[in-house]
């Protein structure tokens, strides 16, 4: 009997991590050109939980779980900070590090009309990118060393306004409408390397600028069972994004 008590319960571990288990998206060199590399605004205990960031124990303002911040009448707040310490090295005279701190996710909720009113703001993707090569062409005047450079900044954001209230003990309901926006600037530079005349070949510049903008609506309900149990649902909705 303990036996097949303990395959069960591994079957139920397995099928949960099969469907919470998030995908891996957009890693590819191509995302580039594409939305870019998704940024998991959770706090630490989602992060923990691989990301799953509903149905958690206590109150918070979250933006996949609306109805969380109903469970308690009280102001409340949350940063989340993302730092990073990155050392390269692509020879023995390429080498450095990059150290930086972003805060992809700050939330704030107050009472209101009996409820919880939140306001977040997010990023959804991140869009920084720089990257350099270095090339030989060969000419008719002989061979010219070209550098092509090409740099993106910006990335894709939301704003976020909630209410959730408490509509017995123990069970909240909770809505969240988003607003998608952002921006991003893109810069293609080829600059050329030992000429005869520098003033016949200019570098080349190309680029563009690009606005996000779209909308999200997300819903929930969070009941506790009990004071061992809490079972938590909602659903997003998404327009298209705007570009």
């Amino acid at each position: 009997m303990i036996t097949r008590t303990r395959s069960l319960l591994a079957a139920v571990w397995v099928l949960v991590g099969l469907a919470t288990g998030g995908p891996v998206r957009a890693q590819s060199l191509y995302s580039a050109a594409g939305l870019g590399l998704p940024v998991e605004a959770a706090d630490g205990r989602a992060r923990a939980l691989g990301s799953f960031g509903i149905g958690l124990w206590g109150s918070s303002v979250s933006p996949v779980d609306p109805a969380a911040a109903g469970m308690s009448g009280i102001p409340s707040a949350i940063m989340v900070a993302q730092p990073s310490w990155v050392e390269y090295e692509r020879s023995a005279e390429d080498r450095g590090e990059v150290r930086g701190t972003r805060f992809p996710f700050v939330g704030i909720g107050y009472p209101l009309l009996s409820g919880t009113a939140s306001v977040i703001f997010r990023s959804v993707f991140d869009q920084r990118f720089e990257s350099a090569s270095s090339a030989t062409l060969e000419l008719p005047g002989g061979p010219l060393e070209v550098e092509d450079r090409f740099q993106q900044e910006g990335g894709v954001s939301a704003i976020t306004v909630g209410y959730a209230r408490r509509i017995r003990p123990g069970l909240a309901v909770g809505l969240n409408v988003g607003r998608y926006s952002g921006s991003l600037r893109r810069t293609f530079t080829r600059s050329f390397g030992d000429v005869r005349d520098p003033a016949a070949v200019q570098p080349f510049q190309t680029g563009g600028f690009w606005s996000y903008s779209g909308m999200n609506v997300t819903a929930g309900a969070t009941a506790d069972v009990g004071s061992v149990l809490r079972v938590s649902a909602s659903a997003t909705w998404s327009s298209a994004l705007q570009a």
